[in-house]
């Protein structure tokens, strides 16, 4: 069985990946749905995109869990 959490790499659902990640539960993969504007314009403020995918996710990358970006 696969374990995924979903993450909005907002303060809650950041934490809850990163207290599974403490007590070491199973985590396979982490699912992020980004909410976009457009096909090309993110609906995120860049400061939080910036957070996401330069600090999040190789952070989460580099503990061995893959980040699905939907």
């Amino acid at each position: 069985m696969k374990h995924i959490a979903s993450c909005s790499f907002g303060k809650d659902s950041l934490a809850t990946v990163l207290l599974a990640l403490e007590h070491g539960e199973p985590l396979d993969e982490i699912a992020y749905c980004e909410v976009m504007f457009d096909e090309r314009i993110s609906g995120e403020i860049p400061e939080h995109i910036d957070f996401i995918y330069n600090t999040a996710i190789p952070y989460f990358e580099k503990h061995g869990i893959k980040t699905m970006v939907l």
